[in-house]
């Protein structure tokens, strides 16, 4: 695993933004990428959902959509769920998320049964 900085941070913030928003959920970064100058060890990423959408969610929702985007190694912790990304470590974090719903770590299968929007991407 490589060390990440702020511009790897930032660019996948914006591609999980354009996968995200069209199907009503937002990143923002958090964690030491975003108070700190120096590499980190990995990217913090808070996941929300727009509330007119969704009653609540869990990461497992959309790791369909992450993983479209390159996201790899996809192992959930109850709010913590940790992937990888262009070799870098990335934690999703999940505010809302049911503390009840902790995986064990183990891999959840990805089922495509929503339709993807990429609206974003073709702008």
């Amino acid at each position: 695993m490589i060390k990440a900085d702020k511009k790897y941070a930032l660019e996948l913030c914006k591609i999980l933004y354009w996968v995200l928003e069209p199907n009503g959920y937002y990143p923002a970064l958090t964690g030491g990428l975003l108070y700190k100058d120096s590499s980190r060890k990995d990217i913090d990423i808070v996941i929300y959902r727009n509330r007119q959408i969704h009653e609540s969610f869990e990461i497992k929702d959309i790791y369909f959509l992450l993983e479209v985007i390159g996201i790899t190694d996809i192992v959930h912790y109850g709010f913590v769920t940790k992937c990888v990304w262009k070799n870098m470590s990335v934690d999703l974090l999940n505010p809302e998320s049911d503390g009840s719903l902790d995986y064990d770590g183990e891999r959840l299968p990805v089922k495509l049964d929503q339709p993807l929007i990429f609206t974003n991407l073709l702008n």
